[in-house]
């Protein structure tokens, strides 16, 4: 019993630590899976263009490829 302060500063100490961990990644991760679709926070369809380059910021999709 006399432990068990001991490990209760031990839980809170961990918890405390994996708080801002979660919040990162969320920030991080705009785009989630919904019912096998990309979507964005606000349940918006995302798409994606296979040819663009990951990282680029910019999409090879232009004319008549994005009507």
């Amino acid at each position: 019993m006399k432990h068990l302060p001991t490990l209760a500063a031990l839980l809170i100490t961990a918890a405390s630590f994996t708080a801002p961990l979660t919040s990162a990644m969320a920030a991080d991760a705009p785009a989630k899976l919904a019912n096998g679709a990309l979507v964005d926070a606000k349940g918006m369809t995302l798409y994606t263009f296979d040819k663009d380059v990951a990282g680029s910021g910019k999409s090879t999709c232009n004319g008549g490829c994005a009507a």
